[in-house]
């Protein structure tokens, strides 16, 4: 990735190469957080389809007749226990993004110091930022882990909810003597839910998809460019070039 140090050192393409293999360590662990991400949103576009599916059998619980039909309440419940399970999974994924994401970061930031000791100070900066950028993607997945997490224990508290009116509620074909509100609040809790999780989800698995195949032809570059680095400072230790230089870094 980072080519010659400036000196052109035996001790300095050794440098470089170490930092060549480490930053190739870093795009792996960079790319498996973005197939991490594109898992999170998906899942969490499949609680939103759940959730609307939810909200659809909530709408068929009493019909314009007021006679009830309590297995659309069993299905509400049954929706809202796949978004809870859906959900979960997202927060999983995004648990597993923000750890990859803390080990890229770090390499990164190993690769950015060994790239300094090589004298190559353009890409020792280079490497610095994407440190920060892999850092910010951590911090922000963190938060999404717990985001996820308390929407999961909602999700499956609606359910358990839903599952008691429906036991309330018996068999279907009676007359609805409730209130209408009731059923109108439940809804719009569910509807609230999918909409807070709608906004942005299927873009941000998208773009999650996109970094992912970016970041697969980045740490293809790495891995051939660590290998060169490494025949490099073999080749020149062998041949004994600049061995003065570097060594006492």
């Amino acid at each position: 990735m980072g080519g010659m140090d400036r000196g052109g050192t035996a001790a300095g393409a050794l440098w470089n190469a170490a930092a060549d293999a480490m930053a190739w360590s870093a795009s792996m662990r960079e790319h498996a957080s973005w197939t991490e991400l594109k898992r999170a949103w998906a899942a969490k576009g499949e609680a939103v389809d759940a959730i609307r599916s939810g909200t659809d059998e909530c709408a068929r619980v009493v019909d314009e007749n007021g006679v009830v039909d309590a297995a659309a309440v069993g299905r509400a419940a049954e929706a809202m226990k796949h978004a809870s399970a859906a959900v979960g999974r997202a927060a999983e994924a995004f648990g597993c993004a923000a750890e990859l994401c803390r080990a890229a970061a770090a390499g990164q930031r190993r690769a950015a110091k060994m790239y300094m000791r090589a004298s190559n100070m353009e890409w020792g900066a280079n490497v610095h930022m994407m440190a920060e950028r892999s850092h910010g993607r951590a911090e922000s997945s963190a938060r999404m882990v717990d985001n996820a997490r308390g929407l999961e224990a909602a999700l499956a508290q609606e359910a358990v909810g839903m599952e008691v009116l429906a036991a309330e509620w018996g068999a279907s074909g009676k007359e609805w003597h409730g209130d209408r509100a009731r059923l109108a609040t439940i809804q719009a809790d569910m509807w609230e839910d999918a909409k807070e999780m709608c906004a942005g989800s299927a873009e941000m698995a998208r773009a999650a998809g996109h970094a992912e195949q970016m970041t697969a032809r980045m740490r293809d570059v790495a891995a051939r460019a660590a290998e060169a680095s490494a025949a490099r400072a073999s080749a020149m230790m062998r041949a004994g070039v600049g061995q003065g230089g570097n060594e006492a870094a």
